[in-house]
């Protein structure tokens, strides 16, 4: 599988282009603002405002259109520029991005040419602090120092054990980060199911699917932990994916599920598990969808009707007819067992063994 995103180049290119496209817009807006005022200033030609005189409001407004303009000019100017060195420092950058997809054998190999840099500093630091001199001599000429190496030797006031120092905490820090890919390469496509949607870590980002709009305070939640809204990954909120993306998740779906249920009012308490239904029969005639659970031998079940405050029910379920000592069953002409009872009776299952009644198992 590959990791990352394996459109990572084309997107860095791209976006080097629109930056780039942007600042040539930005540039050629602001040279025609200022070619636009150029008319209005060669017509006024240093002339002041006229006091009282028949041109002095138009005077006045061609100088706020002048001002205007050049305000907006300098501006746009200010923001090619800008876009500019961002566009060469995006293309002269050589930084590792998680999302490229060589980004474990990049760093890889930073480790090693990191390891050889402190290695070199090490054999140099030991031909430094040789106490004969001929000895120090002859080790620091068989090293073959770099300019570069020299130049640091010749700045550094006391020490030069500070570059190996360095060296080893820059090693330190890459062999983190790869840890930290690496988890995260495995964890992609984990998820995480709740009540109105589901997070998923896909593409090296953890996005937090809704199945409808979330509100204000939420979005806001989102937007203070770094996620941000993207229709590309199909209207999810997503941020880089790392252990604080998905606590922030987490948050998130906590503070979701606060609000649905204040919507809905305080918890009911759940009702016994129902496994199929049938058809329930009130003795006026009229029917309602009612539970029901096949009836194990031994157990303890009762009849609880959907709408509360009615008590005689007649449960209509396909078997073969039984009777029993005070209950009132019946069966008609086509094998249908007829039972009447009340809300709050409870019934012995052996006299519906091998029947799918309207009873709930407790």
């Amino acid at each position: 599988m590959t990791r990352g995103r394996s459109d990572y180049y084309e997107r860095r290119e791209a976006r080097i282009d629109r930056m780039a496209a942007k600042a040539d817009r930005n540039r050629a807006e602001s040279d025609a603002l200022l070619e636009a005022n150029r008319p209005l200033l060669e017509a006024m030609a240093g002339t002041p405002v006229l006091r009282g005189h028949h041109s002095e409001k138009r005077h006045l407004r061609d100088l706020d259109r002048i001002n205007s303009r050049m305000s907006k000019a300098v501006q746009l100017d200010k923001d090619a520029a800008r876009l500019e060195r961002r566009a060469k420092a995006a293309e002269a950058s050589d930084a590792i991005s998680s999302d490229a997809p060589d980004a474990v054998e990049r760093i890889r190999q930073e480790i090693a040419e990191a390891e050889a840099f402190r290695d070199r500093w090490k054999a140099i630091n030991k031909a430094l602090r040789s106490k004969r001199e001929d000895k120090r001599r002859a080790a620091v000429l068989e090293l073959k120092l770099t300019p570069e190496e020299i130049r640091t030797i010749k700045c550094s006031t006391l020490d030069t054990g500070y570059v190996t120092t360095n060296a080893g905490a820059n090693i330190r820090r890459l062999k983190q980060r790869l840890i930290e890919i690496q988890q995260a390469d495995a964890a992609d496509g984990q998820r995480e199911e709740f009540d109105g949607g589901y997070i998923e870590q896909s593409e090296n980002r953890v996005r937090v699917y809704l199945d409808s709009k979330p509100s204000r305070e939420l979005c806001k939640l989102f937007r203070s932990r770094g996620f941000v809204f993207s229709r590309n990954a199909g209207n999810a909120w997503q941020r880089k994916a790392n252990e604080f993306a998905w606590r922030a998740a987490r948050e998130a779906v906590d503070v979701l599920r606060k609000e649905r249920a204040t919507r809905r009012g305080p918890e009911q308490p759940s009702l016994p598990p129902v496994l199929n239904a049938a058809t329930v029969t009130r003795v006026d005639g009229t029917s309602s969808s009612f539970g029901c659970s096949a009836v194990a031998p031994a157990a303890t079940v009762r009849v609880r009707p959907r709408v509360t405050g009615k008590s005689a029910w007649t449960a209509c379920a396909k078997g073969t007819g039984s009777s029993a000592s005070g209950h009132c069953l019946s069966t008609d002409s086509i094998g249908t067992l007829m039972v009447v009872a009340t809300s709050t009776e409870w019934w012995d299952p052996t006299m519906f063994a091998g029947c799918a009644t309207a009873l709930i198992a407790e």
